[in-house]
């Protein structure tokens, strides 16, 4: 079947996800960390056929919610492989989730929190840290965060002495996200690693997991960036985790959402009205900014002609997403492509030039698999929101 026919049969506005593109990008990473666990941050897309999918490859989940770990059961995800780490769980949460999935500690309250339900269980509750570290990911100094507990806050043999029913077993640590430089990757994890050796030497314990968080880029501009080299970063992480494994008994874990699912879902929207206002051509189509809401962040921090700084995962560069028209149409013309929401900023793409579209043809967003659906404010303007479809097969779009 071809391409146009797949993305015509089913009725517009939908997500389309490739499960051999997850596949082969799950492949790549387990031959760049084939010593490591690798976690799915289901918050990138919950989408239930992904966590089948990365159940069934054996990946492991980074949850940000109790639901989120719930998910990960159901999809047959087993307790061990599960990690629970998002700031501000609740006591019920915590509660909910306690034998169901590692929990990873966000701040001193939640530490507290994690040690009174231990003691009201008469356990001791295996508990990881996130921490805040004192590094950036340039290497220079670290800053404030809302997650995690300050590195410094840490540095001490009595760190657990307010929490006698926790048994520190993990830390985890994540500063930074869509990262396509190997060495700026492989000098994050040395760092992680050298905090990690500091701190079993303070606490005088051996942890059982490190978590590097994620980082692992993916281009949405091929213009303007390169890929992750992913032999180079190989290459360079095997020196750094040789030199520090003799020392560690950790398993070593890595999430990764958009570098798995990114670049496997596209968008596909209708054009519903075409108009010309004072010399604009204007694209109308259905479910804009309440279908797929990133390409609208990106208008958003451009439209002052300037290139902002990204800000994950609602901006990322000024080219997050390629644009096809799905018709073969003589001619070209620029167009702005809108949805039909009461906002003049309810703004997909502006000044893209196109094959000349009529009402009826439909446009295709790439790089729609990750922080689409999950991102996107669905309910605004009470409007039917997009389906999603899972695509088995391989389909080349």
């Amino acid at each position: 079947m071809k391409r146009h026919d797949i993305f015509t049969i089913h009725a517009a506005p939908f997500y389309a996800y490739r499960k051999q593109v997850i596949l082969r990008q799950a492949q790549k990473l387990k031959q760049v960390f084939p010593d490591f666990e690798i976690l799915y941050s289901i918050k990138t897309n919950p989408f239930f056929p992904i966590l089948q999918t990365i159940s069934e490859f054996g990946l492991g989940a980074d949850a940000a919610s109790a639901k989120e770990v719930s998910e990960s059961r159901r999809a047959g995800i087993p307790s061990e492989r599960i990690y629970f780490s998002a700031p501000g769980k609740t006591r019920d949460e915590l509660e909910d989730v306690i034998g169901r999935c590692h929990i990873i500690a966000d701040s001193f309250h939640e530490l507290d929190l994690c040690n009174r339900l231990a003691q009201e269980k008469h356990a001791v509750l295996p508990i990881g840290i996130r921490i805040n570290p004192a590094f950036s990911m340039e290497g220079t100094e670290g800053g404030p965060s809302q997650f995690g507990i300050d590195e410094e806050q840490l540095l001490s043999s009595h760190a657990f002495d307010d929490f006698p029913a926790l048994r520190p077993t993990g830390i985890h640590v994540h500063i930074q996200s869509q990262i396509l430089d190997a060495d700026q990757l492989t000098a994050y994890y040395a760092h992680v690693l050298t905090l990690a050796l500091r701190l079993e030497h303070l606490w005088d314990t051996k942890f059982s997991y490190i978590n590097f968080g994620s980082g692992l880029g993916i281009v949405y501009d091929p213009d303007n960036q390169k890929p992750l080299d992913l032999d180079a970063l190989q290459r360079k992480i095997s020196t750094v985790f040789d030199a520090f494994r003799p020392r560690l008994q950790a398993k070593f874990l890595l999430e990764s959402g958009r570098f798995l699912v990114g670049e496997s879902g596209v968008y596909v929207t209708e054009i519903m009205d075409i108009k010309i206002s004072r010399g604009k051509t204007y694209y109308i189509v259905k479910n804009g900014t309440n279908g797929f809401f990133r390409p609208v962040m990106k208008e958003l921090m451009t439209k002052d002609q300037h290139t902002p700084a990204p800000a994950e995962p609602f901006y990322t560069c000024p080219n997050i997403s390629q644009v096809t028209l799905l018709a073969d149409r003589e001619g070209t013309e620029t167009v702005d492509i809108v949805g039909g929401l009461c906002s003049r900023y309810d703004l997909l793409a502006s000044n893209v030039t196109l094959p000349r579209a009529e009402v009826g043809d439909r446009l295709l967003f790439t790089n729609a698999g990750s922080y689409g659906y999950t991102l996107s404010p669905l309910l605004f303007g009470s409007q039917t929101p997009p389906d999603q479809l899972w695509l088995e097969h391989e389909i080349d779009i």
